[in-house]
């Protein structure tokens, strides 16, 4: 049996010091796409093409991703991973065969290949291993005739991340990855996603790369007040645009967002946009260079987008990653 599941990559574009702080969502339309075929095979196979990493593939045990009695628990697993080939990726693609043995006492009757493909850059930044463990534990569940809910499905992949990949990861991001709607933004706090705010009609937001933006660094903890008072802000202006966005409404925006970077990002991104011909007055209302990724986030209307794309054909080295949003074009 064949089956094919799809996740979603996802921006933090507010992220204070306090777990507990209010942040904000930006779901990517770029996409993990996992499909998995149950094979007469002793291995567990993993095979990946993905943006940003070398074309891979990995096999585990079939009896070393099972429990049984006397079967050593998760460290053994982990490690197992660690000590092959992409590890890190096979952990997270295959590591949900692992948790639904242990956690929902399935029973896996024949082994699986799993192939991971995607337009979603293997990038933490962007959402990446999230979107990775979802899409593989969806594949995997509608491939041995299984289905869960969303929140369930997000929860076993936390544990994916935590016990077999070994990272820290959380659950709003794993849950955005499996059922935020596109064109929209989420407010988070803590472990709760709360509902999601649709971007009006005349707004977009363009995500940028760029050689030239080195990954940014803090050099002191973020003010986790100040980072969740933006966050609030910024969905205050959004929701204040009602269906359709005005000047004056992208403007306040805008600004909100700048708010929540430090200066030298915003100088950056500035430099980078050539503010002689950007603005306002063409459309631009705002532009983020994203911490810990070599991207900018430029919020736009129509005119404003077109502005960008004219300025790709340029010098800077600029090039468009993706575009959300509900603007003509």
């Amino acid at each position: 049996m064949n089956e094919i599941a799809e996740a979603r990559g996802q921006l933090d574009l507010f992220a204070g010091g306090d777990p507990a702080g209010l942040r904000v969502v930006l779901p990517l339309p770029l996409r993990v796409r996992a499909q998995v075929a149950t094979v007469d095979e002793e291995v567990f196979r993993a095979r990946w093409l993905l943006p940003g990493e070398p074309k891979g593939e990995t096999a585990v045990p079939f009896d070393a991703l099972l429990p049984a009695e006397g079967h050593p628990e998760y460290a053994s697993v982990r490690a197992r991973f660690q000590s092959l080939p992409g590890g890190g990726l096979a952990a997270r693609i295959l590591g949900g065969i692992a948790i639904l043995g242990r956690e929902r006492k399935a029973v896996f009757d024949r082994a699986a290949t799993v192939d991971v493909e995607g337009d979603l850059p293997a990038d933490p930044a962007l959402g990446f291993d999230a979107a990775l463990e979802v899409a593989s534990l969806k594949a995997i569940l509608r491939a041995y005739g299984a289905d869960l809910a969303d929140r369930e499905v997000a929860r076993l992949a936390l544990r994916v991340e935590r016990l077999i990949a070994g990272g820290e990861g959380d659950f709003p991001s794993r849950l955005v990855a499996t059922s935020a709607p596109p064109d929209s933004v989420v407010p988070v706090r803590g472990e709760e996603a709360g509902e999601a705010v649709p971007l009006p009609n005349g707004v977009a937001f363009l995500l940028l790369a760029t050689k030239n933006l080195s990954p940014l660094r803090e050099e002191r903890a973020p003010d986790s007040r100040s980072g969740s008072t933006q966050a609030a802000s910024f969905l205050e202006a959004l929701r204040r645009l009602g269906g359709t966005a005005t000047p004056e409404g992208l403007r306040v925006l805008g600004s909100a967002l700048r708010e929540a970077l430090p200066a030298d990002a915003e100088g950056e991104a500035t430099r980078l946009l050539r503010p002689d011909r950007l603005g306002p007055e063409r459309g631009v209302f705002g532009a983020a260079a994203i911490r810990g990724s070599g991207s900018l986030l430029v919020l736009v209307d129509s005119r404003g987008e077109s502005a960008v794309r004219d300025l790709l054909a340029g010098p800077p080295g600029l090039r468009l990653v993706c575009r959300v949003g509900k603007v003509p074009g």
